[in-house]
């Protein structure tokens, strides 16, 4: 999902026309774009203090028009520019977007009583399922301030069996159980499901379509953070499952045309065993840290600019401070993401 905001009026005229041009794709050849993240800084840049705006949440999978993340202007940061008229099927809703008293723009959330019910799978393991617990929390409470909390249904696996069916590679059997839980927390009253862990998303389609419910993929939360830094080749660490497998590397190239390097197959077993062995117990060890850093930085010196931790327990044990080059956490990315789906639907 995609923003862009305009005036009330030029939204009038696109209805009226059975399309949305502006300025800007007359004169540039492109719509600015922004993702709901970028968009407080961009209205504060250029419409402090103006009313009779509109927010319009684009869904890119429903555009007829290219978009392409571009960082044109030297910020560092990419935005996403529409290449052609938006058609109106791909905006999916349309919000009054207003200033506060001192002309200043926020994120736009929803009220509390609007907020959506968040459907968590988690406890694989539960020492990163309560970092998620903690992080959703917190972002929900910055955003609405107050005693707010997020609404959250929780199904925590038993991790010991999953793990041995991962091992066993009983990935049919996982995904039965995982759309089991899945349904149950969408009965329970959960509006979009989010999977704790990077190795489970491996299920992600199969959930989403034997539930209904949209999956918050982690993969795709990282792969938006990749792209706003302009990073376009990146390390992943996860599980060998993770590292192995095509459905994260594949999805970042085809999706963000981010590759994707993996640790040599001796480094790939230590990650998995510490992963294993040590992280999902809550064991961290100086010695562990030193490899996993080891590791980055030979991924780094070959040309990774930043490095993905594509496990939820590895944050753990691996800081910003440990390494280089950019890390990318994806329990706190996904979590942050997962707070702004409830907060503002998008």
């Amino acid at each position: 999902m995609i923003t862009h905001i305009t005036s009330q009026e030029n939204w009038k005229k696109a209805r009226e026309k059975g399309n949305y041009i502006n300025k800007s794709l007359e004169d540039e050849g492109f719509i600015h774009c922004s993702t709901l993240e970028q968009v407080p800084g961009v209205a504060n840049a250029l419409f402090k203090g103006v009313n009779g705006l509109v927010l319009l949440y684009i869904n890119e999978k429903k555009l007829e028009s290219g978009v392409v993340y571009e960082d044109l202007y030297d910020t560092g940061i990419r935005f996403p520019h529409v290449y052609g008229p938006i058609n109106l099927e791909a905006v999916e809703r349309v919000r009054a977007f207003t200033p506060g008293p001192d002309g200043l723009f926020g994120l736009p959330v929803m009220e509390a009583k609007q907020m959506k019910t968040i459907g968590l799978l988690g406890g694989m393991s539960w020492e990163s399922t309560l970092e998620y617990y903690r992080l959703i929390n917190e972002e929900v409470k910055y955003r609405l301030g107050k005693a707010h909390s997020a609404k959250c249904l929780l199904y925590s696996f038993d991790f010991q069996a999953i793990e041995v069916l991962q091992h066993q590679e009983q990935w049919e059997k996982l995904s039965d159980v995982m759309v089991e839980k899945a349904s149950a927390v969408k009965t329970a009253g959960a509006d979009f499901i989010a999977i704790c862990t990077n190795t489970m998303h491996i299920m992600a389609p199969d959930i989403e379509k034997k539930t209904g419910l949209e999956v918050l993929n982690i993969v795709d939360a990282t792969g938006k953070q990749i792209v706003n830094q302009g990073l376009t080749k990146v390390a992943l660490l996860g599980t060998k499952f993770t590292m192995e497998g095509t459905f994260y590397s594949d999805r970042l190239k085809n999706r963000y045309a981010i590759d994707v390097m993996v640790p040599t197959e001796d480094e790939r077993e230590t990650i998995h065993q510490v992963i294993y062995d040590e992280l999902v117990k809550g064991v961290i060890s100086d010695k562990s840290r030193k490899q996993f850093v080891a590791i980055i930085n030979r991924l780094s010196g070959n040309g990774a600019e930043g490095v993905i931790l594509g496990c939820t327990e590895i944050p753990l044990l691996i800081k910003q401070v440990d390494v280089s080059i950019p890390v990318f956490s994806t329990t706190h990315i996904h979590a942050k993401a997962i707070a702004l789906k409830a907060l503002c639907g998008d």
